[in-house]
């Protein structure tokens, strides 16, 4: 296997970034303050976007700089960018560990809302996991729970496929005793989802976010909503909590009452963020690749929601666009 240190155990001053995220980013900014020489910084899905002051390289690019440290800045694709490294011959790549140890988060844009302690143990979750070093500990680095599948909007792309199946709402009692025996069973949740269909249509969505905030296995509790609906009652008061933010997807002119959101959050003190989006991946193509077992579990690894769980009314999925074609008559439904 693939030896791997912290950044910190490298003498030398030049440094290949593997990974194109906003965890790149942050290590770059870190080592360009200190006098590193960033010789690459490569990515497999993002090479030839803009990246700080110059572009992203393919992998490729850094098995040319065999002197300089490559330190793997990414967390669900941290496995397979170590596989890279090792089916290529280098044996030595280094983790950020001490680069988040270091990193004023409230700096950090968008994730400004995050405790350092927060990110170093999800980044390190994923270093550890690699290593097998997690301990026989049950943890989930982001878990979505879907209150409904209805929605007022009816995207194409839904990654939910909510235009394409029934609009319910769950049944709540079967659903927090379903997320009581996750508790029970898990160590750790760094991250839990409240998601829809669009979370407000849910009258009692509160309960699923109060019954999260209140275990100390979460550390956080993100509810998310399509900013179409102003919240009340027992939904608006459940968003004050010390766990809870809410994230309020911005669709452009869809999101017709983003702007009302954000004037409440500020009003009740209630933590947010504003996610645009730019561009939208098609999930729909489910027809067989031709794939090998060993190529499957690649692209699997590879995969960005490869570490994301989803618990779908009473049902706990490992890939929710793989669930909803099987809804939609896509695939079996086994």
């Amino acid at each position: 296997m693939l030896e791997i240190k912290d950044i910190s155990k490298h003498c030398g001053r030049k440094v290949a970034i593997y990974g194109g995220t906003i965890w790149g980013e942050i290590a770059f900014d870190y080592l360009i303050r200190h006098g590193y020489d960033i010789v690459a910084v490569c990515d497999l899905r993002l090479f030839g976007n803009a990246f700080r002051d110059r572009v992203i390289e393919p992998p490729e690019a850094v098995l040319d700089h065999t002197d300089a440290a490559i330190v793997v800045c990414a967390t669900h694709g941290f496995h397979s960018m170590c596989d890279y490294l090792e089916e290529h011959g280098i044996i030595v790549a280094y983790h950020m560990g001490s680069i988040i140890q270091k990193t004023d988060f409230t700096r950090v844009h968008a994730w400004d809302v995050y405790t350092q302690d927060y990110m170093m143990g999800r980044y390190m979750h994923f270093v550890n996991e690699y290593l097998e070093l997690v301990g026989g500990m049950l943890e989930f680095t982001q878990l979505g729970i879907s209150v409904n599948s209805m929605c007022n909007l009816k995207c194409k792309f839904c990654n939910y496929a909510v235009p394409y199946t029934k609009n319910e709402n769950f049944d709540r009692e079967l659903q927090i005793e379903q997320i009581g025996k996750l508790l029970d069973a898990a160590d750790r949740f760094y991250k839990v989802g409240v998601i829809g269909g669009e979370v407000f249509l849910s009258s009692d969505m509160h309960r699923v976010v109060n019954c999260l905030a209140r275990s100390n296995k979460v550390d956080m509790v993100e509810v998310r909503t399509n900013s179409t609906i102003i919240p009340s009652g027992e939904n608006l008061r459940c968003l004050s909590q010390p766990k809870v933010r809410l994230v309020l997807d911005d669709y452009g002119e869809l999101s017709t009452e983003r702007d009302e959101l954000i004037r409440l959050c500020e009003q009740k003190q209630i933590d947010h963020a504003v996610m645009s989006s730019d561009y939208w991946y098609d999930f729909s193509d489910f027809s067989p690749q031709g794939y090998s077992d060993e190529e499957k579990r690649k692209t699997f690894r590879s995969c960005m929601f490869s570490s994301c769980y989803v618990l779908y009314d009473t049902v706990l999925t490992r890939c929710i666009s793989l669930y909803a074609a099987a809804l939609t008559g896509k695939i079996p439904n086994i």
